[in-house]
């Protein structure tokens, strides 16, 4: 998400992609936190979470019957 966990910016707009490359190389503060998010989001997509997800939904249907 666009300001969460990185940049957005138009495919060839290399202006826009140098301005935001800056901000990062100058806020450390900001770099971290967007590794932060990335890897939170990155984790709720895991095969493990997936997986767990998939038997909590397996469990709530066995006990609908």
């Amino acid at each position: 998400k666009h300001g969460k966990n990185g940049f957005i910016f138009e495919v060839g707009n290399t202006e826009q992609l140098s301005n935001y490359l800056n901000i990062l190389v100058e806020d450390e503060k900001l770099r971290k936190s967007f590794g932060e998010q990335s890897t939170k989001i990155i984790k709720k997509h895991s095969y493990t979470e997936i997986e767990n997800q998939l038997i909590k939904a397996l469990e709530i249907y066995r006990n609908y019957k």
